[in-house]
């Protein structure tokens, strides 16, 4: 599942900075259009829509993981109304992802 951009590949991102999510995404426009990497787990408090549509535009659809089933929650109507922590998966992904989940 890794992708390349330059010479340095990464499989998953993290990110948790309270309120600065957007200028980061900003700056790692190009990490989010190539799909490198093609997961991120965000933690989302504040600027919601701001955040959501960085990572729509760059073809990312959101999944909770619903730890009793050991799955993906893929329902985006949901996940924008109770979760704050979701994971961002590049679409191109999704079946990959989905795969190395079982």
């Amino acid at each position: 599942m890794d992708c390349e951009v330059g010479q340095q590949t990464y499989t998953l991102g993290k990110m948790d900075i309270e309120g600065g999510e957007p200028e980061a995404l900003k700056g790692a426009s190009r990490m989010l259009t190539d799909h490198n990497p093609p997961v991120w787990i965000i933690e989302v408090n504040s600027n919601r829509v701001v955040i959501l549509s960085l990572f729509e535009e760059a073809g990312c659809e959101f999944a909770v993981y619903d730890a009793k089933k050991g799955t993906l929650d893929w329902d985006a109507r949901e996940i924008n109304t109770y979760s704050n922590n979701l994971f961002a998966i590049a679409i191109t992904h999704r079946n990959e992802v989905e795969r190395k989940m079982h």
